[in-house]
């Protein structure tokens, strides 16, 4: 089998976290690509710096993953922005230990600028000179990315996502 087209996106913000993607097929999404076409699985986001929230509600688990910009970078409405939002449900927590949570869930939502958006932001860029960040207005920067053009086939994958804190050393770079 092929390894999809999907870059891995490498995105890195000033959370506290490191969390790892990985997309597998499930039997309900195989008749859309079919499994000769695509690899079984493959890891689709590294997130260096990120923060993530869960909640359980009316039955549902639910877990996002965002990356921010820096401090400093705020929409119109004083909404600090983001960099990358990934949002799963079904969330079961397979295994924990050594601080590192391992979960399997489903991915509903991706939201991330294309990799050679980061790669500018990672070379110093400010996000008020990258055309894809920006708002409305002149100096505006958009609150959340756009939907993420190369994972949006991948919605209602199996995701298995890695959670680790990050270490001192690691946070500062």
């Amino acid at each position: 089998m092929t390894a999809p087209s999907t870059p891995a996106l490498t995105i890195a913000g000033s959370g506290s976290h490191r969390i790892w993607v990985r997309l597998e097929p499930v039997s309900h999404v195989s008749s859309a690509h079919p499994r000769g076409g695509w690899a079984d699985a493959f890891n689709a986001v590294t997130l260096t710096g990120a923060d993530f929230n869960g909640d359980h509600d009316r039955g549902l688990s639910r877990f996002e993953a965002r990356v921010y910009a820096p401090p400093g970078f705020e929409d119109s409405d004083r909404d600090r922005c983001m960099l990358a939002s990934f949002e799963f449900h079904h969330i079961v927590l397979d295994h924990a230990g050594g601080g590192a949570m391992d979960f399997t869930g489903v991915l509903v939502d991706a939201l991330a600028y294309p990799q050679h958006v980061y790669d500018r932001i990672a070379a110093g860029t400010l996000l008020t000179e990258i055309e894809e960040a920006a708002g409305r207005w002149p100096g505006d920067i958009r609150y959340q990315p756009v939907p993420h053009a190369e994972l949006q086939p991948f919605l209602g994958w199996r995701a298995k996502v890695t959670v680790a804190p990050l270490k001192e050393s690691h946070q500062e770079g």
